[in-house]
């Protein structure tokens, strides 16, 4: 049974996200970065970003579309947003840590030291 997101590159831009290309043998030796980010202008820049550093990135803007991502293929790293529009990036942390030890940094716009304290007390990277 095939991935639907192995063996391709995503790119956002303003429309959302879109199939770039498929990926060729160098490709597949970058290292992956999942971003989990609902706001398309973050995202975009943080791929751009990534992808110039010789990345690759795979862009999802909910927490149940990364979970479905990482039964796929295990990233390097996963950059998760705390605020997403179908829960909170602390119960979407547990639940990746019920199933995987990828290193996950949490990536927001939220100012409270607070959401800094939890997310590192959680074992957030």
């Amino acid at each position: 049974m095939g991935s639907r997101y192995a063996g391709r590159i995503w790119r956002v831009d303003g429309a959302g996200l879109r199939y770039n290309r498929t990926m060729s043998a160098a490709t597949h030796a970058k290292p992956l970065i999942y971003m989990v980010e609902d706001e398309p202008a973050i995202a975009g820049a943080v791929s751009f970003a990534l992808e110039a550093e010789g990345f690759r990135c795979l862009h999802v803007s909910t927490g149940a579309d990364c979970l479905q991502a990482l039964r796929d293929e295990t990233p390097a790293l996963i950059l998760l947003d705390i605020g997403l529009p179908d829960g909170n990036g602390f119960d979407f942390f547990r639940q990746i840590r019920a199933v995987s030890a990828v290193p996950v940094v949490f990536l927001t716009a939220r100012k409270e030291e607070i959401d800094r304290v939890v997310g590192l007390e959680m074992g957030a990277d």
